[in-house]
């Protein structure tokens, strides 16, 4: 791709398809044109008076403000109405492209978009208005020097940024009127045209103009260069350059005095075809070596062939592009184009149709062989050249390599149907395949299944070891999955074979089956046990044993739903059920699980709640010593007392709290409203004992217990000893060394 400082053409792109402006970013920033995006029209008129860019690519048919309104509002914007503006429009929308013309659109591009035509298009595009302006500033400049050198007005021009200001140009007709060489002249100050009698007042005034940069006009008496005197009516105007900083003077001046006026006229007109003729000459060397210039130093390569294969003259461009040193080792070893330039046989038989048929190709792209025998994509442009009487005389045209950009394009489509990581189907491409497998299915009468997998404990996974070890996993959960299910439970070749759209990563540690053509039930059951066991085998990582465990969710068409979405939600709840049943098992779906599922959402949807309108509370059992009959302390327990629902047991709520990862807001609350009671009931007299409050494995893993702890007992005054912590023995034992360092 070209260097984005290298850029010197801007493209903006108004579309709202996303891919539409991926693939014309990817495209034309591989030619070094730079690319802003606008998904609507009213942000590409933004856009438009922000960014200046050279060339417009609009779409007709956008949302709310159409393509042909933007069109000609952006003719209406200040540096609007010479941008070129490209359309695109469907293949027979003869009334949007009508529209669009009278809109003011420049040209237009049909869909489906060719994208290599549209690079070259946009490339003309943005040459042909500087072509044209250095052809139109060339021809006014030598309009200029032509009017200059061929007025039978005096004119001379004086450098007001040096010193005395010296003439540095003066035209035939000065001379004439003056009787001065040009040689005599350039490099002094004009008052050498005066004489004793001139106006001193009119030479005040011309003092003064020169002085304040203002244009003057005045007439005075002159004396030419054998001593004569002559009327000189002089016009003196001030230049500017681009900053307004004053530069020279032109004085335009007429002799008016009639006797030589014809002698003048004369000798201008001689001193005027002599300049013409050779400007002429200079033009057509400068234009000559301009050419040649060009020819060598194109980034593209230009090249001409005979039409029977054989390089005739060819740039450096065009030979580094085959893998030459030189053109001269191209045109060499290159001598027959149809056997040793093409990889596809018969491709340049088919270059040889296309070109016959209409007299040039554009984007012709093909596979070439380089000289190291290595392959690239290339993309020509060709037109015939033929000589007075219709015969072929040669092609000549131009070559450019679009490697990158077909690499580019494979990439954008591998990462739409593929998952970067593991090398699976993504759900994009697994969901269409399954919906076109559904309507087989229906129309076949055959049963079909889908297994729904998630890894168990795999956020612990990714917690303790990190992201790259869970990535690692996960790649080698993919691959034991595509070898755990046999060819024969997939119906990827039924439709596209080089996708292999069956197995498939949903998205972190979810993972999905497509089972065909199964004749029982008990079929999907198999395939799942047979997951079940590949996984379970211990994976190696760093020298270290894991295990990893799927809970598996069966949905069988057409039992567990007509549509994908339906299947694969009924599949889901099916995996859910699964980890609620012990985990590391299959279970298949059933109309009663999502009515659980409906109900475990509300429950979790009220207890979020709970903590904030005050419904959590808690009940002190007392812990007595058995001898003596003593109150040793207290065990803080939780209760959840909801209103519509009334008191829900721990064992509902707790694990959900586990699950949702509100367990550690729960666990600070209990903490401190334990400590606070504790601390209230010694205030008033009570008994001092402990209160034993149980702190869940979220809450230990997560950083910064210590610090809690510490801040509740500062907040409520409570006496480090009076609180007791416990945990189970997974806890404790899950990292044994940052277990040790928090007690």
């Amino acid at each position: 791709m070209a260097d984005p400082a290298n850029w010197s053409s801007r493209v903006l792109v108004v579309d709202d398809d996303l891919a539409t402006r991926l693939l014309a970013r990817a495209s034309l920033e591989q030619t070094g044109i730079a690319i802003e995006e606008a998904g609507d029209g009213d942000a590409g008129l933004s856009l438009f008076l922000s960014a200046r860019p050279h060339l417009v690519l609009l779409n007709v048919e956008l949302p709310r403000l159409d393509g042909v309104e933007i069109c000609r509002r952006l003719r209406a914007l200040p540096g609007g109405e010479h941008v070129p503006i490209l359309v695109m429009t469907g293949l027979d929308d003869v009334t949007s492209i009508d529209r669009a013309y009278k809109a003011g659109a420049t040209d237009f591009v049909t869909r489906p978009i060719n994208w290599s035509l549209l690079c070259c298009r946009v490339r003309y595009l943005l040459r042909a208005p500087t072509a044209f302006n250095h052809l139109r500033m060339a021809e006014e400049l030598r309009i200029r020097d032509r009017a200059m050198a061929a007025s039978t007005n005096g004119i001379c021009i004086s450098d007001s940024r040096q010193p005395d200001m010296p003439i540095i140009y003066c035209n035939a007709a000065f001379e004439h009127m003056s009787g001065y060489r040009a040689d005599e002249v350039i490099g002094h100050n004009c008052r050498f045209l005066q004489g004793e009698d001139t106006d001193r007042q009119s030479v005040g005034a011309i003092g003064d103009s020169l002085r304040a940069g203002r244009q003057c006009k005045i007439t005075l008496r002159n004396y030419r260069k054998d001593g004569t005197p002559f009327w000189n009516e002089l016009t003196l105007s001030p230049v500017h350059d681009d900053r307004h900083v004053l530069t020279h003077f032109i004085g335009v001046q007429s002799d008016t005095t009639r006797e030589v006026e014809a002698t003048n006229a004369l000798r201008d007109l001689n001193e005027n075809l002599e300049s013409l003729v050779q400007e002429r000459t200079h033009s057509l060397a400068v234009a000559e070596e301009k050419y040649r210039t060009i020819f060598e130093n194109a980034v593209q390569g230009i090249f001409q062939t005979s039409p029977h294969g054989r390089y005739i003259s060819a740039n450096r461009a065009a030979a580094r592009i085959c893998g030459y040193d030189s053109p001269e080792e191209l045109m060499a070893q290159r001598t027959d184009l149809a056997a040793q330039l093409y990889v596809q046989p018969g491709l340049r038989e088919e270059f040889a149709r296309a070109i016959a048929a209409k007299g040039q190709v554009e984007h012709f792209e093909a596979e070439i062989y380089r000289r190291d025998g290595s392959r690239i994509w290339t993309s020509e442009n060709v037109r015939c050249v033929r000589a007075a009487d219709g015969t072929l005389q040669y092609y000549e045209g131009t070559v450019i390599d679009i490697t990158a950009r077909k690499r580019a394009e494979e990439k954008i489509l591998y990462l739409a149907y593929y998952d970067s990581l593991t090398g699976l189907s993504n759900r994009q491409s697994f969901v269409e395949h399954l919906e076109r497998t559904q309507a087989l299915a229906r129309r076949h009468g055959r049963m079909m299944a889908v297994l729904f997998l998630d890894l168990d404990n795999f956020k612990r996974i990714n917690d303790t070891l990190g992201h790259t070890a869970g990535d690692r996993i996960l790649e080698a959960v993919a691959e034991r999955l595509t070898t755990s299910v046999r060819d024969s439970d997939c119906i990827a070749r039924d439709l596209e074979p080089q996708i292999n759209r069956d197995v498939a990563r949903f998205g972190g540690d979810e993972f999905i089956v497509l089972l065909t053509e199964i004749n029982h039930i008990e079929d999907a059951a198999r395939v799942a046990r047979r997951i079940l066991n590949t996984l379970s085998q211990p994976m190696v990582l760093g020298g270290q044993e894991l295990f990893v465990t799927p809970s598996i969710g069966i949905g069988v068409i057409p039992h567990d739903g007509h549509d994908a979405d339906s299947l694969l939600k009924n599949a889901d709840a099916a995996m859910y059920h699964a980890k609620e049943a012990g985990r590391n098992t299959y279970q298949f779906y059933a109309a009663s699980m999502n009515a659980r599922a409906l109900e475990r959402l509300g429950l979790e949807s009220r207890l979020r709640k709970a903590l904030e309108h005050g419904e959590l509370l808690l009940h002190y059992q007392p812990q007595v010593e058995v001898v003596s009959g003593e109150i040793v302390g207290v065990e803080a327990m939780i209760r959840w007392q909801n209103p519509e629902l009334g008191l829900v047991s721990p064992t509902e709520f707790i694990p959900l709290a586990e699950d949702s990862g509100m367990i550690v807001a729960i666990g600070e609350w209990v903490l401190r409203t334990a400590c606070a009671q504790n601390m209230a009931w010694q205030n008033a007299g009570c008994a001092r004992v402990r209160v034993a409050v149980n702190i869940s494995g979220l809450q230990f893993r997560r950083s910064g217990l210590v610090e809690t702890v510490q801040r509740i007992l500062a907040e409520t005054g409570l006496p480090p000893e009076f609180l007791e912590l416990e945990l189970t023995e997974s806890t404790i034992m899950r990292n044994a060394g940052e277990t040790i360092a928090a007690l």
